[in-house]
């Protein structure tokens, strides 16, 4: 910066008044000059530690080696960041730019809806969601559940959300916990080599899928194949016996492709997802409104105790109504 004056030559003394005003007009503009260098160094401050080589991040960014962040996240030591994150070696992530969610000055990979009775085993935010860097469990939709049951096409998921596959993912087991683990099926036996699935110590088998599948690693499969060392699988071949398993639609199966709902749309009305020549509109997910399992085409505010031709949320007062198939 440059401090610039203009400073008045000396005069006559018969020209005593003009050297009187060029000598305040020099102060001036010397003053201005001043409060103008002042100003300039305190707006560029901040700046000052990038033009020397040092970093300081300011308002709410997070600095780590050298550089600035907009989010930091504990992840702990033996987990990873989220794509474009940096890790430090005390276990936290930092992102220039958060393209998962978030939340409080955090970048979280999964976002879950708990309500206001669910559980939270990391950060839950004033709106009943949960936020997690990792998923221990079961990840859906870039949510993260403690538990995965199959249910095939029933629809006695009230508690998560039910796969295109038959699953149900939840935070709340609404079938059969044992161990930790929920079983979508319990029978009483007389003796262990009764049970394909888990005994427990008085006589009762735990299994996750029904007689008529078939499970590996954890899925049930409609169908397993001996295909040999060398065969072709189209499905999940196996690493112990050679066989493939082959998944299956529990829903709605429309040109090779299953689909959770459905709703008539006849020749004239909008389809936004797939239509078939039978007037039905297929949906992998629901477009509208989804209540529990089910989706809605249609939705109003009548409150906990109004009059409702369909389902009322005892939450948020909505009437659900017009579900789809």
């Amino acid at each position: 910066m440059y401090v610039c004056a203009v400073v008045a030559k000396r005069k006559k003394a018969s020209d005593a008044p003009r050297a009187s005003r060029l000598e305040y007009r020099s102060r001036c503009i010397g003053m201005m000059a001043i409060i103008f260098n002042v100003f300039a160094i305190i707006m560029l401050a901040p700046w000052i530690p990038h033009l020397i080589g040092l970093t300081t991040c300011y308002y709410d960014n997070y600095e780590y080696a050298g550089s600035c962040y907009d989010y930091k996240t504990y992840v702990g030591p033996s987990q990873t960041c989220n794509r474009n994150g940096v890790k430090s070696p005390d276990g936290y992530c930092y992102y220039r730019y958060c393209s998962d969610f978030a939340y409080d000055g955090a970048c979280y990979k999964y976002k879950t809806y708990v309500g206001r009775s669910g559980n939270c085993t990391c950060i839950r935010s004033s709106e009943n969601y949960c936020y997690y860097a990792y998923c221990n469990n079961y990840t859906y939709y870039r949510s993260c559940f403690k538990y995965r049951t199959y249910v095939g096409n029933s629809s006695s998921c009230i508690h998560g959300y039910t796969s295109a596959t038959g699953y149900c993912y939840s935070d709340k087991c609404s079938y059969y916990e044992y161990a930790g683990i929920c079983y979508g099926y319990k029978q009483n036996i007389s003796s262990s080599s009764n049970c394909t699935g888990v005994t427990s110590p008085d006589n009762y088998c735990y299994t996750s899928c029904p007689d008529d599948l078939y499970m590996y690693r954890g899925s049930c499969y409609g169908d397993r194949k001996y295909v040999g060392s060398s065969g072709t699988c189209t499905g999940v071949r196996s690493d112990d016996d050679d066989h493939c398993y082959y998944t299956f639609c529990p829903f709605y199966k429309h040109l090779g492709s299953c689909y959770i709902y459905y709703r008539y749309v006849g020749r004239s009305d909008t389809c936004d997802g797939a239509r078939s020549t039978n007037g039905r509109c297929y949906y992998r997910y629901c477009p509208d409104y989804l209540y529990g399992v089910t989706c809605y085409e249609n939705r109003k505010y009548v409150g906990i105790n109004g009059s409702c031709s369909g389902v009322i949320s005892s939450y948020s007062g909505y009437c659900y109504y017009d579900p789809y198939y």
